[in-house]
C-alpha cells in the first residue's frame, strides 16, 4: 500500500470521520463499485486508530426507494457510531426516511479507486477544507446581501434567508446538524459549503450545466431570469428545447446553492462520458457555482463557472477560486498552518468543463 494511498485513508478515517478509540466503525461497499486495496485502506486506518471495525459488502440496490435497501445495510447505519460508505447506489433521498433526525456520523467515499484515494484531492487536510467551509459559512450570515457574476453573464444578487425562513429542504434533509462534531453526514473527499437559502433572488443564472439532458459546448447559452427567488423567463439552450422544456416542468423555485471549497478537486472522468457523474465530482472545486432547482429532497443542479461571489461587498470567490479574505482569514490560515500546506496545496486545479 503506498504512503499516498494511507495518507488519503487517514484523511477519511481520521481527520473526516473523527475515528478514534473504541469507536464503532462500519465500513460498507458495494460489489464492483470500489477496489478492494480502497476498502481495505480504510479498514485499516481505523484499526490504526483504535477502533472497531467492522466491514460489510453489499450488492447494488436496483432501485432508489427506502424499501431497497438491504437489511444488513440498514443494520449498519443503525448500529454503528460512524458509517464510512463505498455505496453509489443508495441515495440520500432513499436512505433519508430511515434517519431523518440523524445522530450517527455518515461519510460516503468517493475515493473509490486507488488512484483517486491517493490523490492530493483526498489528501487536502479535512480541517483546512473545514475551517474554509465553516469560514464562508459565517460570513453568508441570515440577512446579508450577497452578489453572484460569471464571464458567461450569470448576474445574481439576494439575501440570505434564516433558519426556519424562506428557503427549501436541502439543507435540513442532507445536512443534519451533529452538534460540536459538525454535518452528520460528511462528504469525503469534498467537498461543499452548506447550501444557503434565499429570502431574495433576482437576475439572471446563464446555465452552464443541468442534470439529466445534455448539453453540447457550442450550444447557444440557456438563460434564466429570476425574480423573487423564482424563474420568471427562459430563453436560448439548444434548438430542439429540451433544457428549456426540463426547466419549464419544474416548480420554478432557485431553492439554494453553494460552491465548492476543496481546490485540488478532480474528477476522473471526462464530462462528455458521464456528465452527471462528472458534475458530482467535479462540483466540489470552488470553480463551480451549483443551484439547487425545486423546492425538494430531489433537486435539479444547475451551474455556472468561474464565478464571483462577494457578501456585503466582500470578495469571497474570485474567477473560480477562493479570495484572500478566506484564504488569509485567521481561522483559515491557522488550520493551513496546523496542516503545514503550501502555495501549491492551496491553488485551484483547472477544471477541464467540456
Amino acid at each position: 500500500m503506498s504512503a499516498e494511498l494511507e495518507a488519503g485513508a487517514a484523511n477519511c478515517v481520521i481527520d473526516c470521520a473523527g475515528v478514534g478509540r473504541d469507536t464503532r466503525l462500519f465500513v460498507v461497499s458495494e460489489r464492483g463499485a470500489v477496489d478492494q486495496v480502497v476498502h481495505d485502506a480504510v479498514a485499516a486506518a481505523g484499526r490504526d486508530a483504535g477502533a472497531l471495525v467492522e466491514s460489510l459488502w453489499v450488492d447494488a440496490i436496483p432501485k432508489a426507494t427506502p424499501d431497497a435497501i438491504p437489511g444488513e445495510a440498514l443494520d449498519a447505519y443503525r448500529e454503528a457510531d460512524i458509517v464510512i460508505s463505498h455505496f453509489p447506489s443508495l441515495s440520500r433521498e432513499a436512505l433519508h426516511p430511515h434517519f431523518p433526525a440523524e445522530s450517527r456520523v455518515r461519510v460516503p467515499n468517493r475515493a473509490r479507486s486507488a488512484a483517486l484515494l491517493g490523490s492530493d484531492w483526498a489528501r487536502f487536510p479535512y480541517a483546512v477544507q473545514r475551517a474554509i467551509a465553516e469560514r464562508l459559512e459565517d460570513k453568508m450570515a441570515p440577512g446579508r446581501h450577497w452578489r453572484i457574476t460569471s464571464p458567461a453573464g450569470t448576474d445574481l444578487g439576494g439575501v440570505f434567508a434564516g433558519a426556519g425562513g424562506a428557503g427549501g429542504e436541502v439543507g435540513a434533509a442532507f445536512f443534519v446538524d451533529a452538534g460540536e462534531l459538525g454535518r452528520a453526514r460528511k462528504n469525503f473527499p469534498g467537498g461543499v459549503h452548506d447550501p444557503r437559502a434565499c429570502a431574495a433572488l433576482d437576475g439572471v443564472i446563464i446555465v452552464e450545466y443541468m442534470d439529466h439532458v445534455d448539453q453540447g459546448e457550442d450550444d447557444p447559452p440557456l438563460r434564466l431570469m429570476l425574480g423573487d427567488c423564482r424563474i420568471t423567463d427562459i430563453t436560448g439552450g439548444a434548438p430542439d428545447g429540451k433544457l428549456r422544456h426540463a426547466i419549464a416542468a419544474s416548480d420554478g423555485w432557485i431553492d439554494s446553492w453553494h460552491a465548492g471549497v476543496n481546490p485540488r478537486t478532480i474528477a476522473p472522468l471526462d464530462r462528455g462520458d458521464n456528465s452527471r457523474s462528472w458534475f458530482g465530482f467535479s462540483h466540489c472545486s470552488p470553480a463551480i457555482m451549483h443551484f439547487h432547482l425545486g423546492r425538494s429532497h430531489a433537486t435539479t443542479n444547475l451551474a455556472s463557472f468561474g464565478h464571483d461571489l462577494s457578501v456585503e461587498g466582500e470578495l469571497l470567490y474570485a474567477g473560480g477560486a477562493l479570495a484572500p479574505a478566506i484564504l488569509d482569514d485567521p481561522a483559515v490560515a491557522a488550520a493551513i498552518k496546523a496542516a503545514g500546506a503550501g502555495a501549491e496545496d492551496l491553488a485551484t486545479k483547472p477544471m477541464a468543463l467540456w
